[in-house]
């Protein structure tokens, strides 16, 4: 059996299938919409540039069952305006804005430049170069929109997209280039009629709000695993890592300490008389207590720590240091960081609240596992509220003081 060549395919019943493709690609991403309040406006952009590509295809297909001077207006709004919306929708979702001033400029211009040639049936070359101008210069400026993002997430979604538009640029700009050295008569849309060339010119143009639609929202959905992925590291309430973070990450941390020639400092926290606070001012008090509490610890430390509450009013850091002495220095540093900071109990109250907290010490030996370790740092935690509170503990724990007898002082 002998295929038909592609030549042979109506470039009509391209459009067609291109009108449903933009439709079904803008009910996607208007559905994602919906869901994304940090990215609504961007979804909304491409849904709207999908909506506006639909038009200018269900116009060319319908070519000929309508006036040509329609056909042709309907057509180049619509596609001025899609580019426009995708260009706007690829700057909100990459993080940066357009200046609406160059963006109407560009419109005034084009629809100028397009009226000044006639909306005649036969559009020419200079039809084409005007079309070909304004889409190759805003295909750029998508892409450099994508590519200049330096937003981690998603990122080969984005890269994909950024060359995606800037393979269409450059052939706009082959088809502009044509346009004026060869000077042919070209049909409304600058497709010669149906040559093989042009088919896939066109199967480009009807395919591009699916895969515009497609990466769209794969990037979303990397945003929103690495949203969920934040929301389990992170404690809700201080906005420090949460346990179950510092427990995966620290391997990784430690392997990263080691390569550096230092050492890992283990710093167990417990905020000294925490219930009594909670039950004289409200947990409301107790609340902002531990968000101002984890602040004091954060700004404390030295660069490259691991801050994450452990449990309750209590917090653990992983600190990378050179010698013992620099870890000692560490904890009195972080102690002496939350005794100094007067903690407001309520906004426009001049109530005020200071807190002091009993540090546990210890430096993670080569092939120790973290888990001894801390358990140890949390022991002397416990050593550090059995003698007075509000000190660090980093010489062995005091026989005199067992870890129950401390934990019944510790409230």
């Amino acid at each position: 059996m002998v295929m038909p060549p592609i030549a042979s395919l109506s470039i009509q019943t391209l459009f067609f299938a291109g009108t449903l493709a933009s439709l079904m690609a803008a009910g996607m991403v208007l559905a994602l919409g919906t869901l994304r309040d940090d990215s609504r406006r961007a979804l909304l952009l491409f849904a709207g540039a999908h909506v506006l590509s639909a038009i200018a295809m269900l116009g060319l297909f319908l070519r000929g069952n309508s006036p040509e001077w329609l056909t042709v207006f309907v057509m180049n709004c619509a596609g001025m305006g899609q580019i426009v919306s995708l260009s706007h929708g690829s700057a909100a979702l990459f993080g940066t804005r357009l200046p609406p001033p160059l963006t109407l400029t560009c419109l005034l211009v084009g629809v100028l430049g397009l009226a000044s040639q006639g909306i005649d049936s036969d559009v020419t070359p200079q039809h084409l170069a005007i079309a070909a101008t304004f889409q190759a210069g805003f295909c750029v400026l998508i892409a450099w929109t994508a590519l200049r993002s330096s937003d981690p997430v998603g990122r080969g979604y984005r890269q994909v997209f950024g060359i995606f538009f800037a393979v269409v640029a450059l052939l706009s700009a082959g088809r502009l280039a044509k346009s004026l050295t060869m000077g042919e008569e070209v049909s409304s849309l600058g497709l010669l009629a149906p040559t093989t060339v042009n088919i896939v010119a066109a199967l480009l143009y009807i395919l591009t709000p699916l895969f515009t639609g497609a990466l769209v929202i794969g990037l979303m959905g990397a945003r929103t695993a690495e949203r969920l992925r934040t929301i389990a590291d992170t404690d809700a309430l201080t906005q420090v890592f949460s346990r179950r973070y510092l427990l995966q990450a620290s391997d990784a941390l430690i392997e990263r300490v080691h390569a550096g020639g230092l050492r890992v400092a283990i710093l167990m926290l417990d905020l000294d008389h925490f219930k009594r606070i909670n039950d004289t001012y409200g947990h409301h008090a107790g609340d902002r207590v531990l968000r101002h509490a984890a602040r004091a610890i954060n700004d404390a430390l030295p660069a490259g720590s691991l801050l994450a509450r452990y449990g309750g009013e209590e917090f653990c850091a992983l600190v990378p240091v050179e010698r013992h002495t620099d870890a000692l220095a560490v904890g009195e540093r972080v102690r002496g960081a939350i005794e100094m900071r007067r903690i407001q109990l309520q906004d426009g109250n001049a109530d005020t609240v200071s807190v002091t907290a009993s540090i546990g010490l210890t430096v993670l030996r080569n092939g120790q596992r973290l888990e001894r370790a801390l358990d140890l740092a949390d022991r002397r935690a416990y050593e550090a509220k059995a003698r007075g509170r509000n000190c660090v503990v980093f010489e062995a724990l005091s026989p005199q003081k067992p870890r129950r007898a401390a934990a019944e002082q510790a409230t």
